[in-house]
């Protein structure tokens, strides 16, 4: 594998990595935005709540004032206590509504956090590979450096070896045929 393809490996694995990063953050804010509207709209319904149950205080406190008055009045007021008893029932209906919401919420915050420790797990994993990967591109680097350098050698004493013949050649075709090869018969 040469050097380039070990960086774009590289830089193929940090895209992968860059992209699963991204999808599982855009992941995590649509839910995130989810959770934080139903909690708005839980938030609005309490307030409204509060406000009714406010209202009913207050007009329970009046309720108790005019009874103390009289007899006709207890009669008014019994009238006015049933739509506050209906209204208290309805309130404890929406009570246990936004109790199962806000398990409900729970549960999606569970899942949400599962879910990004798994993906905090994985780029982890692919963090700890590309360190890897890494340190094998280094150590394969420096094996072909050494290679390089060994051929190098063998290739300076090759040449060595081949202008050593060359002179000698060169210093025998120069010299007369008797001399260099005096046993011949020439």
């Amino acid at each position: 594998m040469t050097n380039e393809e070990l960086t774009a490996l590289r830089v193929l694995l940090r895209e992968e990595v860059n992209s699963a990063v991204y999808a599982s953050e855009s992941r995590l804010s649509q839910k995130i935005d989810h959770l934080e509207g139903r909690i708005d709209g839980l938030e609005r319904r309490l307030d409204g709540v509060e406000q009714r149950l406010d209202g009913v205080e207050q007009r329970l406190d009046g309720v108790e004032q005019r009874f103390d008055g009289s007899e006709h009045r207890m009669s008014r007021l019994e009238d006015m206590v049933r739509p506050m008893a209906e209204h208290l029932i309805l309130l404890r209906s929406a009570q246990r509504q936004m109790q199962s919401d806000i398990a409900t919420i729970q549960n999606d915050l569970t899942q949400s956090l599962s879910i990004l420790d798994g993906v905090t797990v994985r780029i982890n994993e692919l963090q700890v590979g590309q360190h890897e990967l890494e340190a094998n591109q280094r150590r394969f680097q420096a094996r072909v450096e050494d290679q390089f350098t060994l051929i190098r050698r063998d290739i300076q004493k090759l040449s060595t070896t081949v202008q050593g013949l060359s002179t000698r050649l060169d210093r025998h075709e120069s010299l007369p045929v008797q001399q260099a090869h005096p046993n011949s018969a020439a």
